[in-house]
């Protein structure tokens, strides 16, 4: 990629390159002695990976804030940048680039190498359990131990819920490891019959495939961060098309999926009400405390910098104030009726000096 686009004369191309130099000489010298090296890259990946991190360090300077990469903590990992405004620290902010398909096969391979493993140690005759949606974990788990917290969700000594099929479905995590599974139970035709790997449809990273790439990367990166002494805003850059969400599918992946119930006499209209599967409204999970706003990047290319519209996704009660309330650019925030509330005032290219 890099090869021809340094060689380009088209004047994308060229704008492109202009801006990339401008930025990098503007950026503090080892940040951006770093991000040329991954720019020149022969690796499409470390390219893009660097330009987005190049694009917001100088999107939020033009903004106003003051930007601080790979700022020290008290814990072992360093956030890519910390945001402050006025000399007061507003949030952490960390970049990632979903790639597209391979970056889902790489997932769905690690998926079921962890199923593999769990599968001979889970105690179960008569059912079969399926895996609604799963949570990749920093580290790789014990299957010995993993299945020890199947079995007790089986058992009952686990809290359970029941989904909108009438089925007992929970969050099952293995801490140690930060793996997890979202998993319901269905009977088998012969209650006797105790099957060889009791996982029987794996649906999240196959039929949810947008709206698990955006969860994913957030999750990924808040699993780096245990304990962060400030809001975690990720910000994701969708660089493939077939994984390049929608405006519903964001709203799925943050706040859960949409549930249509008919009546079954055929009278009276449809009720819709959201499932409690999303980042935001997991029942357990600390994304909502923890990462109160996500932040979506389409065609973050480097010949198509005018074309990138940053949209920021925030929660009602958001704990980053102070970076919503200076966010000119796409605003997506739901009232306390649950309405989302769309605002899209200047562009990211005329803050940018790109048009």
């Amino acid at each position: 990629m890099f090869s021809w686009f340094n060689r380009s004369s088209r004047p994308a191309c060229v704008q492109g390159r202009r801006a990339i130099n401008a930025w990098l000489q503007a950026a503090p010298t080892k940040f951006a002695q770093r991000l040329r090296h991954h720019i020149v890259s022969k690796d499409d990946r470390r390219l893009l990976d660097a330009l987005f991190e190049l694009y917001l360090y100088t999107l939020f300077k033009r903004l106003g804030f003051e930007v601080t990469p790979e700022p020290q903590t008290s814990g072992r990992s360093r956030p890519d940048f910390l945001l402050s405004r006025d000399n007061t620290p507003v949030c952490y902010l960390e970049a990632t680039v979903d790639h597209g398909p391979q970056d889902v096969r790489d997932r769905e391979d690690r998926t079921r190498r962890v199923l593999e493993q769990v599968a001979p140690h889970v105690t179960i005759v008569g059912e079969s359990l399926w895996v609604h949606d799963v949570r990749q974990g920093r580290s790789w788990p014990s299957g010995r131990r993993f299945a020890g917290r199947i079995n007790d969700w089986l058992s009952g000594s686990l809290v359970q819920q029941v989904d909108e099929s009438g089925h007992a479905r929970e969050w099952v995590e293995d801490q140690a490891s930060g793996w997890a599974f979202l998993l319901s139970r269905r009977p088998l035709k012969d209650p006797q019959r105790r099957l060889a790997n009791p996982f029987g449809i794996v649906s999240g990273p196959t039929f949810w495939l947008r709206q698990m790439s955006l969860r994913n990367e957030v999750r990924r990166k808040l699993d780096q961060h245990r304990d962060p002494s400030l809001p975690i805003v990720v910000a994701v850059s969708f660089s493939n098309p077939i994984t390049q969400p929608e405006e519903d599918d964001v709203v799925t992946a943050l706040q859960g999926r949409l549930f249509v119930n008919f009546p079954i006499d055929g009278h009276g209209a449809p009720t819709t009400r959201r499932l409690e599967d999303g980042l935001w409204t997991s029942p357990g999970r600390s994304a909502a405390t923890r990462c109160p706003c996500v932040l979506t990047c389409m065609h973050c290319l480097p010949w198509a910098l005018p074309e990138v519209n940053p949209v920021l996704w925030a929660q009602a009660s958001c704990a980053c104030a102070a970076l919503q309330s200076h966010w000119p650019l796409g605003l997506r925030y739901w009232a306390d009726d649950g309405t989302l509330i769309r605002r899209d005032q200047a562009s990211a290219a005329t803050t940018l000096g790109l048009i």
